[in-house]
């Protein structure tokens, strides 16, 4: 929630934290589904394209 406060503005948090099905799902099971085939290296340049883009 840290980083989300530093980054977004109170409104779009709370239109995040509305979406998230809280306490449903196996998170590990989808992590797997969500994150296949990325490194911490491809994650990073993801990041980093994504924030130059909103520049």
């Amino acid at each position: 929630m840290a980083i989300l406060e530093k980054h977004m503005d109170p409104a779009k948090i709370a239109i995040l934290v509305s979406m998230l099905p809280i306490g449903e799902g196996n998170y590990l099971a989808i992590r797997e589904q969500l994150f296949a085939g990325e490194t911490v290296d491809t994650l990073v340049e993801k990041i980093k394209a994504y924030q130059k883009s909103k520049l």
